[in-house]
Parts: C-alpha cells; structure tokens; sequence
C-alpha cells in the first residue's frame, strides 16, 4: 500500500546523520545537498538555497576543512556537475569552513559550481588539476573545466586574503600550464603580487617562491 509506504525523507535525522557517517566525505556531503533539493534547484537559485533539517544534521557530524574528491570512486566523480559541486559548497557552508579542495576526478565540471567559494578567506588549498595522485596529468578523454569559469571565482578569493596571513596553494590543469592565456597571465600576477612577503618555499627545493613561478606551491625549476 504506498499510502503506508515510507520514503527516506521520513526517517528522524539523527538516523539520517548516522547513516551518513558511513559514507565518504564527499558522499556524505552530496547525501546532505540531495535531502534538501535537486543540484539544479541550488543552480537555479543561485546558490542561495536554506538547507533542510536533514540536510544540517549529517553536515554538522563531521568537520569541512578539507574535501577531496579522491575519496570516492573516480567513476561517480567523473559523473559530477557543477550543479553537483555547488550544492555541496553551499551545503557544507565552504565559505565558513572549507580550506582545502581537490577536485580529483571531476572531469565533467566547467567551474561554475565553485561560485560558492567567493569571499572566502579560509582557503589554504585548491586543487583544479583534476587528476588524481600518482595519475598522470594527461587526462583522457580531456576535462571541461574553463578558464572563463574559474578565474572570477578565484579572483574574488584572493580579494578576499588581501587582509589575511594565509597562504592560498592552486594547482592548475596541465592544458592551461602549457597553453598560459592572457586572462591567466593577468590572475597571476595579482595572486603571486598577494604572495610575496609570505616566505613561501617550493616543497620540493625549499627554496622561496618568486613572483615570476607558475602554479601552487612549487617553482618553475621543480
């Protein structure tokens, strides 16, 4: 009888919240996203949406500080779309909590859904490579992540770290290393102007990071 019938939206949230801590973080956090609405409803509102009390219950059984991508299968992280991506930073409250992100996997993002991100001031870490460690960083078939994308985002980001003392670690895709557009060119400049002074070294050579290096947190040489 489907009038008797129970769904999981049914269930009390604190069985919910337990349920999830068996998953991945980023499982767990996409299970939050979903029991509040769709990815294309958080789209649709412009990541503005209130989460459910479902929703609130798993996310506050675990800690945000880092989300990385690696730690679910690279089948369903190949499947995310940036509808995906951006209920979960809204979801998890990234701007408050999140200060690494590796988006290992995520072949199918264009970075639209990191648009949650801005003003953050948190952020140590950002990972855009999409691959994955160890895995070369010829990616095939290529990921759709874009510069027209991203770079607003990240431009807002390091805005927001003018006034702070953290240092912002990126790593970018192999085909824009190899291919530096103007509009990246630019972005650099402003972010390693906001790194200088910092004192940070390769972590390879150790030696201090000029303004000139490409990248995160490894210089040119390495």
């Amino acid at each position: 009888n489907s009038e008797n019938s129970l769904s999981m939206c049914d269930l009390p949230d604190n069985i919910l919240a337990d349920v999830a801590t068996h998953l991945p973080r980023p499982s767990r956090a996409l299970f939050a996203a979903a029991m509040t609405a769709p990815h294309l409803s958080w789209q649709r509102l412009r990541w503005k949406g209130q989460s459910s009390s479902a929703s609130k219950a798993i996310i506050s059984s675990s800690n945000w500080e880092i989300l990385d991508f690696a730690d679910i299968e690279e089948s369903l992280a190949s499947k995310l779309t940036d509808g995906d991506i951006g209920s979960i930073l809204v979801c998890i409250d990234a701007v408050h909590n999140l200060e690494k992100l590796k988006l290992a996997g995520c072949v199918k993002i264009t970075g639209y859904g990191l648009q949650p991100l801005r003003r953050s001031s948190l952020m140590r870490q950002i990972d855009l490579s999409i691959a994955r460690e160890h895995q070369s960083s010829v990616i095939d078939p290529e990921p759709w992540i874009i510069e027209q994308d991203v770079l607003p985002t990240l431009e807002r980001i390091v805005d927001a770290h003018q006034n702070s003392f953290r240092y912002l670690q990126l790593s970018f895709p192999k085909k824009w290393r190899e291919n530096k557009s103007a509009a990246l060119g630019q972005f650099l400049q402003k972010y390693h102007k906001h790194m200088e002074g910092r004192g940070l070294c390769c972590s390879k050579c150790k030696r201090l990071i000029e303004a000139n290096s490409f990248g995160w947190n490894t210089c040119y040489n390495c």
